[in-house]
Order: C-alpha cells, then structure tokens, then sequence
C-alpha cells in the first residue's frame, strides 16, 4: 500500500482544516503513536480533532488503524507515544497515562463493535441494557427508567423479554448499541457497526444514528460503506498508520486518485459520473446522487419519450438470451446440491419445505434478511447439520447417513462469516497446512497444496508469519487458503466480504473466479446485491421460506423494489437508477445490473437522442473506451 501518510499535510484543504478548527472539540489525538507486539506499527505520529455534536467517520483499508483508533477513542487503549484529550480532559500527556483522568473520563466514552455478539452477555435483553449500570451500583430506581428510554430510542420493546442470543444481527446490533446509550456517554464509537447487516437493518441502525447526532451526540463511526460515508460531518481517512485526509466528504471524493490510492471505493453516484465523463458524456461529480440523476434526467429528456434506445433494448435481448442458455447448459449438467422439501428447526422453525438445486460448477448467491435462514441452509449443505425432514445430497451423496457426511467433509469447503474465528496454528503455512493433512494426503502433495493456496490469495510472502499477525483483510485471505488448499468441489462462503475493504473485496473475486474455473461449485451467502448480480444464479430466502431462484437477471425483475424491501433486500444500484430515470423521462433504459450496463444504456439513449454534434464526441470517446477495454483497461479508469 502506498504510504500517502507522508505527504498528508499537502493533501489538507485549507477551508477544511479551517472548518474542522471552528468547531467545538470532542476528543484531540496529538502525534499519537502507538505499536503492536513484535514492533508492528499500527499508528505512525497520528494527529486530529473529532469535533463535538457530529458525526465524523474514519475510513481506510484494511489494516489502516481504524480499529486501533477506535480503541483508543473508546478508552480502552492508550498509546505509546501523544497525548489524547477527551472533553478537555488530558488522559495521556507525552506518552503518560493519566490513569485517574481515565477513570473519571471513561464514563463519558461508549463503544459499539463490529460483531455485537462479542458484548451481549446477558439471557434477556433488557438485563443487557441494563448491565454497564448495574456494575457502576446505579439504584435500581433509577436503573429501570433509563433502561426502558433506551428500549424505546431501539425499537426493541417487542424483545425486551427475549434472549439477545435468539434476536438476529440487526436487532442485536441495537441492543448493543442502546447498551452503550444507557450510560449516557458524550462520545459513542462504532466501530463498522453495519458490516454484517441486510439493508433493512443497516437503515434501521443508520436511522438511529442520525437520531443522536441530531440529538448533540459526537459520534465517531468506522465504516467501508461510502454511501454512509457522504452525509458524515467529517470524514478522517487512514493510510499505513498515518493520516492521509481530514475534511468533509465532500472534499474526500473530489480527490478521485487519492481515494483510488486508498483503497477505497467512491459513493456510486460518482462512479457513475466518473464512467459517463470517461464516455464523453459531461455529468457533475457529487456525492449527491439526487443532483447526477437530475442532470441525466435533464440530458435525457431531450429526446424522445416512450421509445426504447437500440442498445438499450439490444443489451437487454442479450441477457435474455445469455438466461436461456445459461439455463440450457445447467441442465444439461448433474447438480452439485439437490435440495428437497428440507425442512429445519433449532428452537423453531429456521427452514420451511426447501426444494431448490444447484448446478455443478456454477456460482450462486444464497440472499435473504437477517435471520432468513442462509446459514442454516449452508450448514445443512456442509452436513455440520442435517435435515429435520426431507433430502438434501451433494455430488450425489445424501447427508442423512453418516457414512457420507464424513466423506463430504473432504468434499465441500465452509468458510465462516468470521473466517479470522478459524485460525489457530502458529504460522499461516501450518494453518493452510491443516486441512489436507487431515485428509491424508502424502507430506509432499500437502506442501504443494498449501503453496498454491498460498500463491492463489497473495500470501506466499508471509507463510512463515503468525496469522495473528496479519490484518483482518489477510486473515480472511488466510482462512480461504485453508479452505481451498483442500480441493473442495463445493465451497460454500458465509458473508465474504463483510468488513472487507474494495481493494481486498476484489482479491476475493478474483480467487473465486479461480476457483470456478477449476470446476469448483461456488455458494456465496450475501447482503451485497451487487455481488448476487454477477452471479449465475440466486437463491431469495425470507424467514425460513424459499421465495424465488433463477439468473440475478430473473430475480431483480420478479419483484418491484418495494416488494424487495419488504424481504428486508435492496436491488443493485444501477436497477434503481435505470428505473428512476426511466419514470422521469419516459425512456426505457432496460434493466442494467451493473455499473458498466447502466452506463452503456445511458450512452445509447444519448446517441438515440442527441444531435449530431453531441452523437461525434460521445462516439469518439466510446471508441477510446473500447480500445482501452481491448487492451486490458479497467471500466471507467
């Protein structure tokens, strides 16, 4: 990763410092340092202000030192080196911690994590909330009203009485969130508290979000979702331990090279006008999607209304044809899983009558809400569990005896939501190694298993490191090599890229297309819709029933968005935008999945449209465009 750290101060906006300097201050981090064991340097000479009654988010790849300044800003840390002030109070002066000031100050400093399980202790919710009061002796008098404010501020007074552990991820989310509320600290860390979430529950966290910020709560959020970065106060963007920017998110996006160079990804609303002006079509950059979809509108509406763009409609007969053949060369071929009628229940019913296949060789999304029951199917596929009632069987053996489990735990590969959960071993090559090992193979054919797992993920050059050791991007990396160094047919990934930043996001893709080219059957539980898009097929589940599957282009135009919505799902942005523009002039631009179709559909419906004038210079870019995508270009780069 490029170390722009060094040049942060030139990449400062001078109206943004100067903004960040007005404000009231939070917390200030002065020329903080601070080092892992074996002399892993996680924060390098670190200085900036959060200012108060604001939401100010901190962004960065994976490894950047976002969690270790979440630590930090939480009072669970101090560095090595700096001084840290919290609401005007001096914690750590020169490297001195002042650990009387941190007791006096910690009260006022509240931290949500990533994973909520991880401070949900508690057998009833309300007994959670109530915990961090119960240890400070609040009277119980006192306890029960302010427990029940933030039962209400959640929306969870319809599980007051349940066992968090039974709630799904959104809902524990908020109660860990309102069990950090409940101490009515000044400043409230969250620490990528929408990483593993549906789009229904990231709303809804997000929603209370924006109800403490406007009720004059500092809020400091960690987060690899850039749509959630663009309404933020102010954004702090991390490099290598160093900061590489400091401003509003405003600022952040006009920097195109500098958020590239970061690994981060733009709000799509840029990277639809970035990839428009790369084709000659002149659109603003904003992170205001409204404002790019009111200039196309206005571009668009020049033309002819009712009409579909030849493209537009070509493009669209193409995928219709690409389903048919899809569709003609599965069947053609035995499937990998064949689900029937598979009913499952834990306490209660978590799957419902279950028939669905999947084809050998073939890359499926498994989509649903929080709590809809992919991972329980995807147990089910490992044979970690086996049905309640019906068959499930893969590469043609059924789980129900035993006999086969044990050879499908050599044939189908799991990888966890948290694969980082996996590791253990003392070197990331013994970890890899463990797996065949245990599949009996000979000392060689392991060594030669795990360096081309190794090669595969891009970790060869730390076999010999402590997987501990790695960051929580090549952790995952790590667990994935394990997994693949075992030559699975099936391999089955829980939430892959939760709480992955884009650059390791497309690692991931292009391991997994590595392995689909081996013949391997590919099953991804998912919230990212655009991850199911570029999928072969989707399996929709909804509170344990299973409500659809076909091609991503079959499914996100089964149902309306609103029908999407009410399964807790989203469709692809470039659907909804290709749909909104679509209403507001009339033209029909087909139904694009990804940014690339969005952008052609766009593009043809301007040159349908246009003069003659406008039709040469996009024509004269598209030509450019396509003689860069023949010479390996990246789209819109």
């Amino acid at each position: 990763m490029s170390n722009l750290g060094n040049n942060s101060p030139d990449l400062y906006t001078s109206e943004s410092t100067a903004q960040t300097q007005d404000l009231p201050v939070a917390a200030t981090l002065l020329d903080v340092t601070f080092v892992h064991a074996k002399g892993v340097v996680a924060l390098d000479h670190v200085s900036f202000s959060i200012p108060a009654g604001k939401r100010t988010c901190i962004v960065g790849a994976n490894g950047s030192g976002k969690s270790t300044v979440a630590s930090i800003l939480s009072g669970l840390t101090a560095p090595d080196e700096g001084t840290v002030t919290f609401l005007g109070t001096t914690v750590v002066n020169d490297g001195q911690v002042d650990f009387e000031a941190y007791k006096t100050i910690r009260p006022q400093l509240g931290l949500v994590f990533q994973n909520p399980e991880d401070q949900i202790i508690c057998s009833v919710v309300a007994d959670d909330i109530a915990f961090g009061l119960e240890n400070l002796q609040v009277p119980s008098n006192q306890i029960t009203p302010l427990v029940e404010e933030q039962i209400t501020l959640g929306t969870l007074t319809e599980f007051a009485s349940e066992n968090p552990q039974m709630l799904s991820g959104g809902q524990q989310q908020r109660v860990a969130i309102s069990g950090a509320l409940v101490m009515k600290p000044q400043i409230l860390i969250l620490d990528e508290p929408s990483a593993a979430l549906d789009v229904v529950h990231r709303n809804n966290v997000m929603g209370l979000v924006e109800k403490l910020r406007a009720a004059g709560k500092t809020i400091v959020h960690v987060t690899h979702f850039m749509d959630e970065v663009v309404s933020a106060d102010h954004v702090i963007a991390l490099d290598d331990g160093r900061v590489a920017f400091e401003g509003t998110p405003e600022a952040l996006f006009k920097q195109h090279e500098l958020v590239e160079c970061l690994h981060l990804e733009e709000p799509f609303a840029y990277q639809v006008a970035h990839a428009l002006n790369n084709r000659g079509v002149a659109v603003c950059k904003s992170p205001s999607a409204q404002r790019v979809l009111d200039e196309l509108t206005g571009l668009l509406a020049t033309g002819s209304r009712g009409e579909k763009g030849g493209v537009a409609e070509s493009c669209e007969a193409m995928a219709a044809g690409c389903d048919s053949m899809a569709t003609a060369d599965s069947m053609s071929e035995p499937a990998a899983v064949s689900v029937r009628d598979v009913t499952f229940s834990y306490q209660k019913t978590v799957l419902k009558n279950i028939s669905v296949d999947v084809q050998k060789g073939s890359h499926v999304a498994v989509i649903g809400s929080t709590g809809s029951g992919k991972s329980t199917l995807a147990r089910l596929i490992c044979a970690l569990d086996t049905p309640d009632a019906g068959s499930l069987c893969v590469t043609g053996l059924d789980t129900r005896q035993k006999q086969n489990r044990r050879m499908l735990h050599g044939i189908v590969g799991y990888v966890m939501q948290r694969p980082e959960r996996q590791l253990f071993a003392q070197t990331v090559a013994e970890d890899v190694a463990f797996g065949p090992t245990n599949l009996g193979l000979s000392a060689c054919d392991v060594i030669s298993a795990v360096d081309a797992a190794l090669e595969l993920v891009g970790l060869s050059h730390k076999a010999d490191a402590s997987p501990f050791e790695l960051s929580g991007g090549q952790q995952r990396l790590c667990a994935l090599a394990g997994v693949i160094a075992m030559h699975p047919k099936v391999l089955v990934l829980d939430e892959p890229t939760s709480g992955l930043d884009p650059y390791y996001c497309s690692k991931l893709r292009k391991i997994i297309n590595a392995v689909l080219e081996d013949g391997c059957t590919v099953i991804e539980l998912t919230h990212s819709m655009e991850d199911a898009a570029e999928t072969d097929q989707i399996i929709v589940l909804h509170e344990g029933d299973l409500v659809f599957s076909g091609s991503p282009q079959q499914t996100f135009t089964h149902f309306s968005e609103a029908e999407f919505q009410e399964l807790g799902l989203g469709i692809p942005h470039a659907l909804v935008w290709a749909q909104r523009l679509s209403r507001a002039t009339g033209i029909n631009l087909g139904e694009p999945l990804t940014l690339s179709e969005l952008v052609d559909a766009v593009v043809a419906a301007l040159l349908t449209n246009s003069g003659d004038a406008r039709t040469n210079a996009i024509q004269t870019d598209n030509a450019r465009h396509a003689d860069n995508l023949s010479q390996g270009g990246c789209y819109g780069a």
